[in-house]
Parts: C-alpha cells; structure tokens; sequence
C-alpha cells in the first residue's frame, strides 16, 4: 500500500500575535506546539493577518522543519488557496476566499447568541453574521462543548456530520496550588 502525501496545513495563527496570551491565543499555542511536537510528516503553515504586521515580534515560531509562518490579506488568497490542503481557524473565523481548500473552524462559545449581558447588540450582530457565515462555508465545525455546539446549532443549523465536540485539554501550568503559596499570594 503506498503511503498518502503529508498534508499541508493552515491556522489561522493570528490571535497569537500579541505579548499577553489568554483565551483563545492560549488554545492555539498550546495546538501548535502538541502538532509540533508529535507531527513530523504533515506540512503546517502558521498565516497570520496583514492587519497583525504591526505585532510581528509576537509571531510564534516553530523550530521545526514542517513548520513555516506566512502572512495573508483576506481577499488576496489564490497563492495561499494553492500551498494547502486544509484550513483552520481557530478562533471561528476563516478566510473568504480559498477556493476549494476545506475550512474547518473552532468554535469556543456562544455568548453572544444568548445574552445582552455581555456584548451590545453591534456586536452580536456582527457575530450572528459570522457565526452564519461558517455554518455555510466550513466543512467541519469543532465545538470546545456539546453546550457551544446545540446553542449554535439552535440559530445555525448544519448537517451532523459536519460538526464535532472536542473538548480543550488543560494545560499542565493549572493545578491545585500549594495552601501556603496560595496564602502567602493573598
């Protein structure tokens, strides 16, 4: 049996490009480096956005050979649409124009479906639209919980196959914390 091409892979790296990472920049570092660390056949491209150029410095970089970075300007596509076999965003977001590269797209939560509490109303209006657009576009949707997922399924609904629940792992640094360091902190 003849052994498959690497893949060649894109993620959207952007919200990595900044000094302080939480959230969602926390989940995409810690992807990147879990592949780097256990995939050394496929191809990854880490593209960031033009508007990012200005946070360069904080641009994460792989010491691997399947790995390289590369910037991208939404609408100006073709050349990276070609490099790639598949897409991810991330942080539920993907470029419009790839062509035929599949997009898969991660989607952490939902808040802004359910609540006024949280977002005004500009806001989750524009992620309403956002939301509906990778309900059309993506091949796959991942959910961090089956919570996420039946709320978006709510307002966007998508074939089953399309979709899937993969929980985030925890990374190591969080744990319980010793009761004397912790009163010493406070």
């Amino acid at each position: 049996m003849a052994a498959s091409a690497p893949l060649r892979i894109g993620i959207d790296a952007s919200a990595l490009a900044k000094k302080e990472r939480t959230g969602v920049s926390r989940y995409v570092l810690s992807l990147v480096e879990a592949l780097g660390a256990v995939d050394g056949e496929d191809r990854f491209t880490l593209c960031y956005r033009m508007s990012r150029l200005r946070r360069a410095r904080w641009f994460h970089r792989v010491r691997r050979p399947n790995f390289r970075r590369r910037l991208f300007q939404e609408g100006f596509t073709p050349l990276l649409a070609r490099s790639l076999d598949v897409f991810h965003g991330p942080d539920a977001r993907v470029p419009r124009r790839l062509g035929r590269t599949p997009l898969v797209a991660t989607v952490h939560d939902v808040f802004s479906l359910d609540s006024e509490k949280w977002a005004d109303e500009g806001f989750r209006e524009a992620k309403r639209r956002a939301y509906a657009d990778l309900a059309a576009r993506a091949r796959f949707l991942l959910f961090v919980s089956s919570h996420s997922r039946d709320r978006f399924l709510e307002f966007h609904p998508v074939e089953a196959d399309r979709v899937r629940v993969v929980p985030e792992g925890v990374d190591p640094g969080f744990g319980r914390v010793d009761p004397a360091a912790a009163a010493a902190a406070r």
